[in-house]
């Protein structure tokens, strides 16, 4: 068995965190510094995001690769830092 020990670099998005976040909460648009907010913000998208494609898609139908990855787009897009 082999165990990886991903490390990424400091000039990586990855390891770019929000000031005054403590290292708690990484870069993100809108300038979240609290983990308790961010996780907020993120349940927040995630419904948002299912709702729109419920519209989209219609609640039959059988979500594809494409389809979770419009999905995850639509949540880390609003959120997200750009490059990351």
């Amino acid at each position: 068995m082999t165990i990886f020990n991903y490390v990424p670099s400091h000039s990586s998005v990855e390891a770019q965190f929000e000031a005054r976040s403590y290292r708690r909460v990484l870069k993100n648009l809108l300038g979240i510094r609290r983990k308790r907010e961010m996780n907020r913000m993120g349940a927040q998208e995630q419904l948002r995001a299912l709702h729109e494609l419920i519209k989209i898609y219609g609640k039959s139908h059988r979500f594809t690769r494409g389809s979770v990855i419009d999905y995850l787009n639509g949540i880390a897009g609003r959120v997200a830092a750009p490059g990351s």
